[in-house]
């Protein structure tokens, strides 16, 4: 029996150096502003390093906004008694599918005010990527950074 030959002209990856973005990806706007209303109402701002393989780290920050905080916790309570409590797992798309239409509207607006605070995120520094230390093969003394 032979031996599956792979087709070496298939590209499964490449490595580019697209433009940094100044903003903060919408996924992680829920997780810097609970980070705030965890650290108490005094803290009025979050700060983020993104970092890329090729260009360099971006340092970023995006103020507190009580009432998107407001809105989230209406969305996680309305999570938590509707499928947690009930011991019922969510369906796909929750919020968006399976409430009623007056929900609908309220949580794709939500999304959507979510999108938006991506783009009042204030660019504090842009790190080049050559002044950033990164591990090497020989990270403390291993010739490899995994054990295995």
């Amino acid at each position: 029996s032979q031996k599956p030959s792979l087709n070496r002209n298939k590209k499964r990856f490449r490595i580019g150096r697209p433009q940094l973005s100044p903003g903060i990806m919408p996924h992680y706007v829920p997780q810097l502003m609970m980070e705030m209303l965890c650290v108490g109402k005094e803290c009025k701002s979050a700060v983020m390093v993104r970092q890329t393989a090729t260009n360099g780290a971006l340092i970023l920050r995006i103020q507190r906004d009580d009432e998107w905080i407001d809105e989230m916790m209406f969305w996680l309570n309305r999570f938590n008694s509707q499928f947690v409590e009930q011991g019922v797992p969510p369906p796909t798309n929750f919020f968006l599918e399976g409430s009623i239409p007056v929900d609908q509207a309220r949580y794709q607006e939500f999304l959507e005010w979510t999108k938006r605070l991506e783009s009042k995120v204030e660019v504090l520094s842009h790190v080049p990527n050559d002044m950033i230390q990164r591990a090497t093969g020989t990270f403390f003394g291993y010739g490899n950074l995994f054990l295995d």
